[in-house]
């Protein structure tokens, strides 16, 4: 019989819930403001399968890199989700296969609901599994070394509708029989279990042979801008940054840039370096590294230098004072 195992927990901090998925450096960015609720729950398939789920309130940024011995399938369970991955538009009727040490990044552009602290976003799935369930159960006894190879640090960004229904389905069957204390959740958890290796059989079949696109050829220019300024604005937090010469340095215009940071993150290039410098500081205000130093030190480290404005800012993007951040940590 499958051993199953089964975690949920709730929290409000992001960068508290990024640590869920332990081996895949996830890093979160709060972007849009209120104060953050976050559900994570997690079954665990027998010793090579897990299913993720995750929902919240904000719009987060979510960067990830795959463990060196990882597979993920990533998708989205809800329909109302509007989201970008990796640039791209990702939908409920996308997949997203990425091999061991693959990079990608997730951006929800779906209108949140500062009034309301319920977990409302789009629901999101990451099934993790090791290599010797993809070679052993996914390509069978067709092992095939290109397959293996073609997916190291790439990954496969496609559409199947069919195939992630019936996969959708068993997910949500396992979490209510899961929530619901019922006996049932290994069958169901055998259920996906099989699903995966089937849909991901059946791609393989059909498409072979493929080679999964670039890095570079397989972003938008959009992408590339965006995260080139982001690069830039992560790299320097205590520097003076120029719109205007970023775009000199991007060769774009101001009025593309600021198009492509409204597509691609749903903010404005300004917008989006307050929220990372807020962000930055409410992590040092969380810090026992930091715990010595007033709140006034570390937000002029970011460059908020009037304390009152500074004050104004943090509770509007979190929900929350500085000197509650500290006292709910501390």
């Amino acid at each position: 019989m499958t051993e199953l195992r089964f975690e949920s927990r709730l929290f409000c901090d992001a960068d508290e819930e990024s640590r869920c998925m332990a081996g895949y450096d996830m890093e979160y960015q709060q972007l849009s403001r209120g104060y953050y609720r976050g559900r994570h729950s997690v079954a665990r398939i027998g010793s090579d399968v897990s299913v993720n789920l995750e929902r919240n309130n904000r719009t987060l940024i979510q960067s990830a890199v795959t463990p060196y011995d990882q597979y993920t399938l990533y998708f989205i369970l809800n329909e109302s989700a509007h989201t970008r991955l990796n640039g791209a538009l990702f939908t409920h009727n996308h997949v997203f296969l990425c091999g061991p040490r693959t990079t990608w990044d997730t951006v929800d552009l779906t209108p949140s609901t500062p009034a309301d602290d319920s977990p409302l976003g789009p629901h999101y799935a990451a099934l993790s599994f090791d290599e010797a369930f993809f070679e052993s159960q996914v390509l069978g006894c067709r092992s095939d070394s290109k397959v293996v190879s073609a997916l190291r640090n790439k990954s496969l960004h496609y559409e199947d509708r069919k195939a992630l229904g019936t996969l959708k389905n068993k997910v949500s069957d396992l979490m209510k029989c899961i929530e619901g204390n019922t006996d049932k959740g290994a069958h169901f958890a055998v259920g996906v279990r099989n699903s995966v290796a089937e849909i991901l059989s059946d791609y393989i079949r059909n498409r072979l042979p493929f080679s999964a696109p670039s890095r570079r050829g397989g972003y938008s220019k959009p992408y590339r801008v965006v995260k080139r300024v982001r690069e830039h604005i992560e790299s320097q937090f205590d520097a003076e940054v120029s719109i205007n010469l970023l775009c000199r340095d991007m060769n774009v215009s101001r009025r593309m840039l600021e198009y492509y940071f409204q597509d691609q993150m749903g903010v404005s290039p300004m917008a989006y370096l307050r929220s990372v410098r807020l962000n930055e500081t409410r992590r040092q205000l969380s810090s026992d590294d930091h715990a010595h130093r007033s709140v006034g030190d570390i937000a002029a480290e970011f460059g908020f230098w009037h304390p009152s404005r500074f004050a104004t800012y943090y509770r509007d993007q979190f929900g929350e004072m500085p000197s509650e951040t500290r006292s709910r940590v501390f």
